[in-house]
Formats: C-alpha cells, sequence, structure tokens
C-alpha cells in the first residue's frame, strides 16, 4: 500500500521513532509512538509454517511486496498497541497492505521487517509519484502526465481501490475485486482493450516466472 502523507513532514521531526532498533522494541513491547520517521518503511514478508524469522533490522526478502512508509508503521503501531501480540493486528496489517482474506493462510509465519532508507539511494517508498519519477529515471520511460495525474488522482479521490482501478483499466468490478492467477488468460471484454493487451504482453514476466523487473520494463 503506498502512501504520501509521511513525506509531508520533517525526515527527522523531533519525538518521533528514528532507527530500526527503536521502533522494533517498541512494537515488542507494545507501546505507543507519537509519530514514526519518514526514514523508516516496513515489508510484510510470508514465510512457511517453521522457517527461521527473518532478521528484522537487515535481511532482505526474495519479492519486494506489500512496501509501505511511515505513514503505515504509525498505524501499524497503534493497533499493536490496542491489542498487544494479538493474532487480529497481523490480519488487518495484511489487509491494509491489500492481501486479500482468501490469500493469508492461517498457518503461514508473517514478519514486519522494517528498514532504514538512509544510505539505500535505490529504495524509495512506493508512492504512485515516486514510481514515475523513478521509472522515468532508471528506465527512460516516457509517462505521460496526463496519465500520471489521471493515476494519482483516480486512487486519491475514491474511498475504494477497486473502484479507481475500474476506472482506471475498463475492467468489471468483478474482475477488479479478483486476484487473477493469469493475467495472460484475461478475457479482453472484461477490461479495456488497451490494459488488457499490457496485461497478456507483462504476464509472462511476473515474479512466478522468475523475471527481473529489468526483463519486465524491457517488455513494457
Amino acid at each position: 500500500r503506498g502512501e504520501t502523507r509521511g513525506m509531508e513532514r520533517s525526515v527527522d521531526a523531533v519525538g518521533c521513532v528514528n532507527s530500526v532498533g527503536e521502533y522494533v522494541d517498541l512494537f515488542k513491547s507494545c507501546s505507543s509512538m507519537k509519530c514514526v520517521s519518514a526514514n523508516l518503511f516496513g515489508r510484510v514478508v510470508s514465510l512457511p509454517a517453521g522457517s527461521s524469522p527473518p532478521d528484522m533490522l537487515t535481511r532482505p526478502s526474495s519479492r519486494w511486496a506489500w512496501v509501505a512508509g511511515s505513514v503505515n508503521l504509525e498505524e501499524y503501531a497503534q493497533w499493536n498497541e490496542a491489542n498487544c501480540q494479538d493474532e487480529r493486528v497481523t490480519v488487518q496489517i495484511l489487509l491494509y497492505v491489500g492481501l486479500g482474506p482468501a490469500y493469508i493462510t492461517p498457518d503461514a509465519d508473517y514478519y514486519l521487517i522494517v528498514t532504514d532508507l538512509r544510505g539505500k539511494s535505490d529504495i524509495f517508498i512506493p508512492s504512485f509519484q515516486a514510481w514515475f519519477f523513478h521509472l522515468t529515471q532508471w528506465y527512460r520511460i516516457h509517462i505521460p502526465y496526463e496519465t500520471q495525474m489521471a493515476v494519482t488522482l483516480a486512487y486519491a479521490g475514491m474511498a475504494s481501490p477497486i473502484d479507481s482501478f475500474v476506472q482506471l483499466t475498463g475492467c468489471t468490478p468483478e474482475v477488479a475485486s479478483t486476484c487473477l492467477d493469469s493475467l495472460g488468460d484475461l478475457p479482453a471484454a472484461q477490461c479495456g482493450a488497451a490494459y488488457a493487451a499490457a496485461a497478456r504482453t507483462l504476464a509472462p514476466y511476473a515474479p512466478s516466472w522468475n523475471s527481473t523487473s529489468d526483463d519486465c520494463m524491457q517488455a513494457f
């Protein structure tokens, strides 16, 4: 779940949690946090039951999914403070970042990995504005300003991300609310022609095919 509000305040705001270690200690003790530095971001990682837990301080995950910024970390801390170490907090975090209920595995181990952005120039909070900027810088892709504005405003102005997705892609609400296993099988009639064509083109480059971001962007 990307957001931009964390970038509106000073990175080193007085009284905020400014280090990974401090956040982890306060979270584990279900303590209150006034605010979290915009330098910190979190990732939700799923591992099979019984796996060795990842290092919350340093270890990267193989798939950079469910990434969120400091505002999300503040939300997680508030939920954890109110329901200390309750499994409902885990479920709430998973739903908040966009993982559907059907894809939450009851016997899996889920971890919140917190990382400091300082010194990591290739990592950024995934707001739409940041994505457009970095894709342009890294891959020299021209994304028309009108497109950038349409995407940003669609997700900022609607209560439901599904409604935003429907508006932008022309997909039916049924398709938009379903996590498809293979976008390559997406019927053109269920989405706008441009989106359906792009989905089919990019389907072979999904992470499950062991493709890299470079492969995907070259295809795009």
